[in-house]
């Protein structure tokens, strides 16, 4: 199963996933733009972490050998590499502008949704999962933050589709099951990262609910703080 997300197709499923999942967001916190000028710090510390490495890349290619996933190197005790591999890019120049790029605006958002405890544990569920699959069960070395992104979106999805009874992310759900799927179909492990964060989303918003999710009142109470 193909690990490295290339091809027209791949990528487009990715852009309509990550277009859909704020979407979904969008009944629940109104105009995304109020909240993202007001990124939590957990928010700042995720994209920092992923983002500096990464930028340090591209200047510095012997950063991506020392942090990426590497499944020889991992199965001989570099496990630390499981949860590295994150804060690295395969993608290139564009791979890294976007991956940073979707982080900074739907990472924020997502903390804002779950909190930061539940956001920041299912972007790591999701980072090591992935390197763990891409290591015993699909071997392939790679870095990236794509996975844990579609993971943790996908997760925000499910929480939206459950405790805001909405037309619009239930549709979403629905949206991205199909396309983990068809994913799966064309040999993509990324369907899995999406099916999974559906699962895993679920699975937390049943057993350890955030306290509050935003709505539309918390959403129009930040316009005049702003103003």
């Amino acid at each position: 199963m193909d690990t490295s997300g290339q091809g027209a197709c791949s990528g487009l499923a990715y852009a309509v996933m990550l277009l859909a999942t704020l979407l979904a967001m969008q009944p629940a916190l109104g105009n995304p733009v109020l909240w993202l000028r007001r990124p939590r710090a957990a928010a700042v510390g995720l994209w920092l972490v992923v983002a500096v490495p990464s930028l340090v890349e591209l200047a510095w290619h012997p950063i991506y050998d020392a942090l990426s996933r590497r499944p020889d190197l991992i199965r001989d005790g570099q496990v630390y590499r499981l949860s590295t591999s994150v804060t690295v890019q395969d993608g290139g120049l564009s791979g890294t502008i976007s991956n940073l790029a979707w982080l900074a605006v739907l990472g924020t958002l997502a903390v804002h949704v779950w909190g930061p405890a539940r956001a920041l544990g299912l972007f790591a569920l999701g980072a090591v999962a992935f390197d763990v699959m891409t290591t015993w069960v699909f071997p392939s070395p790679g870095g990236g933050n794509s996975a844990a992104m579609f993971f943790l979106m996908a997760a925000t999805t499910a929480l939206l589709a459950l405790r805001r009874p909405h037309p619009v992310p239930v549709a979403v759900a629905v949206l991205v099951t199909a396309i983990g799927i068809v994913l799966v179909v064309r040999d993509d492990a990324h369907g899995l990262v999406m099916l999974g964060g559906l699962v895993a989303g679920g699975i937390v918003a049943a057993a350890w609910p955030p306290r509050q999710v935003p709505d539309a009142r918390s959403a129009a109470a930040l316009a005049p703080a702003r103003a």
